[in-house]
């Protein structure tokens, strides 16, 4: 997971094929100063604190880390590529 310089364009791929996990590329973002929230326990959301539901399964972390992703901010390796 890297964060992309600004100015740079990326082609838009889905995340489906993404070898990391939300958690860990949002944790990843929380280091890079390119997001804040508070730290979940073991799966629960670090995006809506105190919620029940599973940071894998919350689509509006995923909606966030697509726009990312789209708009040329955030590079993931896809599942059976290594990065280079």
């Amino acid at each position: 997971m890297n964060a992309i310089e600004e100015g740079r364009l990326s082609r838009s791929k889905r995340l489906e094929g993404v070898a990391a996990s939300k958690r860990f590329i949002y944790q990843s973002l929380q280091a890079a100063c390119m997001v804040s929230r508070g730290r979940g326990k073991s799966n629960e959301c670090m995006f809506h604190l105190g919620e029940s539901h599973e940071m894998e399964t919350c689509p509006v972390v995923e909606e966030l880390l697509q726009r990312l992703r789209d708009w040329g901010q955030l590079e993931v390796s896809e599942r059976g590529r290594e990065e280079q």
